[in-house]
């Protein structure tokens, strides 16, 4: 009988957790209009910013840089949390999108690259 209950808890804690994570995946799906907003940005901001080197804090400087000037990133409907987010799921879809001889080429300008600056 208890090993019956420790199924059932089991089975229905393990719904909750997928029922959990399908409700945060859905959160973060980036829309085509969120990325075709990023990209504008981008390209937007790339004069008063630079062009984009992207990691994890960089999302957040361009939100506070962008509030600084013209903010062009709140204007579009982006929050700071929601703004670092699209940005994300929109290079994480670009660098997908590539195919995989031109990321080793670029792999291959990077090392040499960092060889040419070791010498």
């Amino acid at each position: 009988m208890m090993a019956q209950r420790s199924k059932q808890a089991i089975c229905a804690l393990a719904g909750l957790l997928f029922a959990w994570a399908t409700v945060a995946a859905a959160a973060q799906t980036l829309t085509a209009r969120d990325a075709g907003s990023v990209v504008g940005l981008l390209e937007a901001l790339k004069p008063d910013l630079g062009r984009l080197a992207y990691d994890e804090e960089v999302a957040d400087a361009w939100f506070e840089q962008d509030g600084d000037h013209r903010g062009l990133i709140a204007k579009a409907g982006f929050t700071k949390a929601t703004w670092k987010a699209a940005l994300d799921a929109t290079m994480k879809g670009f660098f997908a999108s590539l195919p995989e001889p031109e990321i080793e080429a670029r792999f291959g300008k990077l090392r040499k690259r960092a060889n040419d600056d070791r010498s």
